[in-house]
């Protein structure tokens, strides 16, 4: 084959940059491929730090939008004792419980996490009824439950000893009144510290 000067060596250079052009471009729209088909998928659960419900959070995405969003509310131990008492409507202060995710793409392998509050204390109280009980009949009930979480949020550790302390004895431990009544000025201090190491309160909007 020859080009239009009838030169055989011309119209094979030409052939082979056409090649070269043509591979270059699939080879652009592969490497983006690898990022915008990307997919994602996250689901975590989040604890009121107000009325005490979860929130179970499910959000996936491809192809660089959104496929799916959604917030399904439940009730706990703690809502529903704090609910008998407190009913206005809540603003709600969203605070991490559990999480899982899972990441991969074309030509990319599949990346998965999974984790949760560095309060692990939490995760025992959001089910407990008998410590909801005796959360509903303090006369303060939610501001009390606001302060733990606000505490957990700054300073998790220490109120894994706090609290946790008294958690992990078991059906022996003394009612949970009595706890805050000699711990209170404590949970009270961890709750107004902003400036621990973890930061301030993780707080989420959905």
């Amino acid at each position: 084959m020859t080009d239009a000067s009838g030169n055989p060596a011309r119209a094979g250079n030409w052939r082979a940059f056409c090649a070269t052009v043509v591979l270059a471009g699939i080879a652009a729209l592969a490497w983006c491929g690898c990022g915008v088909t990307q997919r994602r998928h996250f689901q975590g659960t989040y604890v009121c730090g107000l009325c005490g419900v979860k929130a179970i959070v499910d959000d996936s995405s491809g192809w660089g939008t959104r496929q799916h969003h959604g917030v399904t509310v439940a009730d706990t131990a703690i809502s529903r004792a704090l609910n008998a008492h407190y009913k206005p409507r809540c603003r709600h202060e969203w605070y991490l419980l559990t999480f899982g995710s899972e990441s991969g793409g074309f030509l990319r392998a599949s990346e998965q996490a999974d984790g949760g509050t560095p309060f692990r204390t939490l995760k025992m109280l959001v089910r407990d009824d008998t410590f909801a009980r005796e959360l509903a009949k303090m006369p303060n009930a939610r501001e009390v439950w606001h302060t733990i979480m606000q505490a957990g949020g700054n300073a998790p550790e220490r109120m894994d000893d706090l609290l946790g302390n008294w958690w992990w004895t078991g059906p022996g431990r003394k009612p949970f009144p009595q706890w805050w009544a000699h711990s209170e000025n404590r949970v009270k201090e961890l709750a107004a510290h902003a400036g621990s190491r973890h930061g301030p309160p993780v707080r989420h909007r959905l």
